[in-house]
């Protein structure tokens, strides 16, 4: 992840640490990004991240860091920052367990209400479907234009 933000992030809760009645917002606005970061890694679908699940995860790390954490992080162990990436992760880990849960589900639904369908047929690429229906109608034109051809032939002796 990036390096300054993390510095800047353990330089904020240095500051913290020395002064408590110090204001939070700016050190959780960083923490904010970086948690974002690290969530998005963790429950990307291959290039597709779904931002309002990232928001809604950050918020609730910001939240768990906010109300029981910060207080019980003990800095001999592990940087902050180390800290809180652990925490996001889990909580984006429990997210994407819970989501392939329920695919499972939906999929054994499917099952039972007779209506089996092959992995290849759910994870089809629409582009591709969209090219073979273009070479099926390109099949389909050139037999029609050697039909009409034919049909223009039919009263012509054969040739050879």
């Amino acid at each position: 992840m990036n390096t300054q933000l993390s510095e800047a992030i353990e330089a904020e809760y240095d500051a913290y640490c020395l002064d408590r009645g110090k204001d939070l917002n700016r050190l959780y606005a960083m923490l904010s990004d970086y948690i974002k970061g690290v969530i998005a890694i963790t429950i990307k679908e291959g290039s597709y991240v779904d931002t309002a699940v990232v928001e809604e995860l950050a918020q609730d790390v910001l939240l768990v860091i906010a109300t029981d954490k910060i207080h019980t992080f003990e800095k001999k162990e592990a940087k902050f920052i180390t800290f809180c990436s652990v925490i996001a992760k889990n909580k984006a880990l429990n997210y994407v367990k819970k989501r392939n849960r329920n695919r499972i589900k939906s999929l054994d639904e499917l099952e039972e209400s007779g209506k089996v369908v092959s992995a290849q047929e759910i994870y089809e690429n629409p582009e591709r479907e969209l090219v073979k229906q273009e070479q099926k109608l390109q099949q389909i034109t050139a037999v029609k234009e050697y039909l009409q051809l034919l049909m223009q032939q039919k009263g012509k002796p054969y040739k050879t």
